[in-house]
């Protein structure tokens, strides 16, 4: 639990950081430009965006309440989570392929949601030039089904027991330039788990990664 405060202060406290910093080289000058007040005003905007999904995220898995189920449009979700990377899609020239058995499900919206932008927003962040991702989703004995594939940089034997940990990043040395917080798969599992589902993965390190999720249905 200690651990688990540290990090989530490290983490909050970087993006913080750069508004305060942004604020204060704005503050010095003695007549700052309109174009300086917008800059500044972009940045600090993002940034607590960055800070907003954040918290939502820690209290997702924080948070031990079931979410009562809805019936939504599974196509319509992914659709909209696609269109949010539409720019990173288009600028790595990615195929996006999906595949469901139907459009309705009686589910958890919020984790559901959770679940799908997390692991479709790595498989664009981590795909390759010119590669692809594929969605699908069916039933199999009164289960659903989810798959989630990439065709990206993959994920080595060594870090993969540990991808669900909350803020680990597989070699960040190697990811740097690749922006997250490292929540992101611990609120796949954390919503996984509150559905009552099953998640695991398969990853071939410079192939891809896999994820397949089971919840009831």
């Amino acid at each position: 639990q200690k651990h688990f405060a540290a990090n989530a202060a490290h983490e909050l406290k970087t993006p913080m950081a750069v508004m305060k910093s942004a604020i204060q080289v704005l503050h010095l000058e003695e007549k700052p430009s309109a174009e300086e007040y917008e800059e500044t005003l972009e940045l600090c905007l993002e940034t607590t965006e960055q800070l907003s999904q954040m918290v939502e995220e820690l209290l997702v898995i924080s948070n031990p309440k079931e979410e009562a189920k809805e019936e939504i449009s599974l196509k319509k979700m992914t659709e909209e989570i696609f269109q949010k990377y539409a720019g990173q899609i288009q600028e790595k020239d990615l195929v996006v392929w999906q595949q469901m058995q139907q459009d309705t499900w009686y589910i958890h919206p919020v984790l559901m949601r959770f679940l799908l932008e997390n692991l479709l927003s790595n498989a664009v962040k981590y795909n390759r030039q010119g590669g692809s991702i594929r969605l699908t989703a069916e039933i199999k004995e009164n289960q659903l089904h989810l798959e989630v594939a990439d065709t990206g940089i993959g994920i080595s034997p060594e870090h993969l027991p540990h991808i669900f940990t909350c803020f680990y990043r597989a070699d960040p040395s190697r990811n740097k330039e690749i922006a997250g917080n490292g929540l992101g798969l611990s609120i796949v599992k954390t919503a996984v788990e509150k559905m009552q589902g099953e998640i695991i993965v398969e990853s071939e390190e410079g192939q891809g990664t896999c994820f397949h999720v089971t919840l009831p249905a």
